[in-house]
Parts: structure tokens; C-alpha cells; sequence
């Protein structure tokens, strides 16, 4: 399987799949929107870390100081270890390759912040289908769904602890219902547009467990404008390697 290795900046490297997933600007995004979350002392968990960049940016954008990453599929956890030894952050980053619906490391109430870029798309809509495994349980909720995750969020996390997740626009109203039917309440969204005048593509997530009610939805988050990068799109890629496009 061939890799290549590229400069994130801020002196974090790392080796992706050159035929397989790859990071994407959803990944970037996540990491910046997670990095206030960040508290030491804090117990954080990432579920669905694939290469291990999301906890490679936090290094650098949070005062992180250990966070557990769950990847269930082997070639894509031992990436993460590859990059994580690479960039000598074993102090900090823990990868464990098992399907967290199954995980014996966490009581429940014990978790402080969940972080998670989950596959975005139902089983029955043909991308389990996919030739490449790889990319079809990355994007496709055949390993873990909207239920089963909150599921876990409702077990592990304390009161008033965060899941913090990107995902797509047209599954807002689901998150939402499906959240609330387990005891969590989304607190925090932000719509990510391509341009001002696209509909969002994305949207991050802040899901708070047995939390007041009461919904923020921040101004927008538009990726370009006049054909380029915008200026806080810019900022936010400052030290996360090159542009990439939505995985």
C-alpha cells in the first residue's frame, strides 16, 4: 500500500493512504472547531480517527495533554500509529484499534468531551457497495450510526459533557431528534457554506448531555470567496498542511 508523507506544518508530518482515504477539509474544520473544548486534565476521546490528524492539529491548536482515538479498521490505526511515533506525540495520543460500541477502557459517566467526524451517509444509499472497504466505512454508516453513537454519548459521557462532531446539513433534523431521544441536546451549530451564495455543505456540532435548553447557531462559515480561500479559512488552515477537499 503506498503512502505519502506530507508537511502539515508547524513541524507535524503525516503518511496517508495514496490510493485510499485521505483526510479532508471536514477533518480541518473539526480540529478547529474542537480546539476550545480542549481542558487539561480532561478526559477526551476521538472515535473514528482514521490517519490521526485530527489529534495531530490539536497538538499544536489546544493544550492537549492525552486523548484516546478509536479507529476500528487495522490498516488505518496502525496509520495513526505510524504518524503519531512520527511526530513523537505517544505521550499524548493513544490509538486503540477496536469498534468503541464494544470498548472496555471507559466506565460510564467517565468521559468529559467526545470528538468525532462519524460517517456521514446511511447504509442503503450504495457507498457500502464501495470496491475500496477503506472509503465505504469511512463515509458509510455501516460500523457505526447516528443511534449507536449517541448511544455511547448518553453511557460515557459525564453531565454536562460535550460531543463535539462535523456532518451534513440534511441530517440536522435527525441529529437533533436523535440526540434528544437519548438525553442530549444540541447546544451549538455552524453551517459551513462553499461560498455565501451556496448552501452549507457541512455543519459542526456541539451536543451537550442533560444539558438547559437553548440553541446557538453561529454566523456562517464560508470556505471561499471571489475564488479564493477566505481569510478565516486561511487561518484556520495555517499550520494543517495543504487545501484539501471534503472527504
Amino acid at each position: 500500500m503506498a503512502e505519502k508523507l506530507e508537511d502539515l506544518g508547524n513541524g507535524l508530518w503525516i503518511a496517508q493512504d495514496e490510493e485510499g482515504f485521505r483526510f479532508g477539509t471536514d477533518a480541518v474544520l473539526l480540529a478547529d472547531f474542537a480546539k476550545d473544548y480542549i481542558r487539561p486534565k480532561k478526559t477526551t476521546v476521538e472515535i473514528g480517527t482514521g490517519s490521526g490528524i485530527i489529534p495531530l492539529l490539536l497538538s499544536k491548536k489546544a493544550p492537549l495533554e492525552k486523548i484516546t482515538c478509536f479507529e476500528i479498521q487495522k490498516s488505518a490505526a496502525r496509520r495513526a500509529k505510524k504518524n503519531v511515533a512520527l511526530n513523537r506525540l505517544q505521550d499524548k495520543i493513544k490509538i486503540v484499534d477496536r469498534d468503541v460500541r464494544s470498548q472496555d477502557l471507559f466506565k460510564s459517566s467517565s468521559i468529559d468531551l467526545i470528538i468525532t467526524n462519524p460517517p456521514y451517509t446511511p447504509v442503503d444509499t450504495g457507498l457500502a457497495a464501495s470496491p475500496k472497504p477503506e472509503l465505504a466505512l469511512s463515509r458509510s454508516e455501516i460500523s457505526l450510526n447516528l443511534s449507536e453513537l449517541f448511544d455511547f454519548a448518553k453511557i460515557h459521557l459525564k453531565d454536562k459533557g460535550k460531543l463535539i462532531m462535523i456532518h451534513r446539513p440534511e441530517r440536522f433534523g435527525e441529529i437533533v431528534c436523535e440526540a434528544e431521544k437519548k438525553g442530549l441536546r444540541l447546544k451549538r451549530a455552524r453551517f459551513v457554506h462553499p461560498s455565501a451564495k451556496k448552501r452549507p455543505t457541512m455543519v459542526l456540532l456541539e451536543v451537550v448531555k442533560k444539558a438547559r435548553p437553548g440553541l446557538i447557531i453561529e454566523p456562517p462559515l464560508i470556505l471561499t470567496e471571489d475564488g479564493h480561500y477566505s481569510a478565516e479559512v486561511d487561518a484556520i488552515y495555517e499550520g494543517s498542511g495543504p487545501r484539501t477537499t471534503l472527504a
